[in-house]
């Protein structure tokens, strides 16, 4: 008489290693040392299409371990609920207070992502920028500044990093770079 085929579980109701040691509030590697240990839950490896296989865990096994262990699923408490008909207070604009602050948070965050930084965390004005802020303050290319540093047309020290002077950016005279543009000859 022929054996019977084994019934091959559907993994696609396992628990995945993350789900799994969230349930019983260990960590995936805690996870990884019980299965090791013998201790865990049955594990098997699922395969998916196009990546690697997943190791997932069986779910009886699993809720057999947390109930042993104490640990209860995680469930959010329902936030209490206003009266339906209480009144929810709201800024001149109609936007409720908690939402107000976020916004002009983000408002300011797109302001400052707007605008090139070019001064120091202190906030302070810097006298000396390096050549990419230095670009972003005149707005020509790091490597032109460059030149014009290499050719003696801008001033600039070594300092960690080739940096000029926020003036000498103010008083660069647009035949400078005419010229310079030009192959030099004035």
């Amino acid at each position: 008489m022929p054996k019977p085929m084994p019934v091959k579980p559907d993994l696609s109701t396992w628990l995945s290693k993350p789900a799994a040691a969230a349930r019983l509030a260990i960590s995936e590697r805690t996870l990884e040392r019980m299965v090791a240990a013998g201790k865990g839950p049955q594990s098997r490896q699922r395969t998916r299409r196009g990546k690697r296989p997943e190791t997932v865990y069986n779910p009886q096994d699993v809720e057999t371990l947390a109930d042993a262990a104490g640990v209860q699923p995680f469930v959010m408490a329902p936030e209490p609920s206003a009266p339906q008909n209480a009144a929810v207070a709201r800024t001149a604009d109609g936007i409720p207070p908690a939402l107000a602050g976020v916004l002009s948070v983000i408002e300011r965050l797109a302001q400052m992502a707007q605008r090139p930084s070019i001064e120091p965390a202190s906030g302070l004005s810097s006298l000396w920028l390096t050549l990419d802020q230095a670009a972003a303050y005149t707005g020509l290319s790091r490597a032109f500044l460059k030149r014009l540093v290499d050719d003696g047309k801008l001033p600039a020290i070594r300092d960690r990093a080739t940096k000029v002077k926020r003036e000498h950016l103010d008083l660069l005279e647009f035949g400078d770079i005419v010229s310079l543009e030009a192959g030099g000859a004035e």
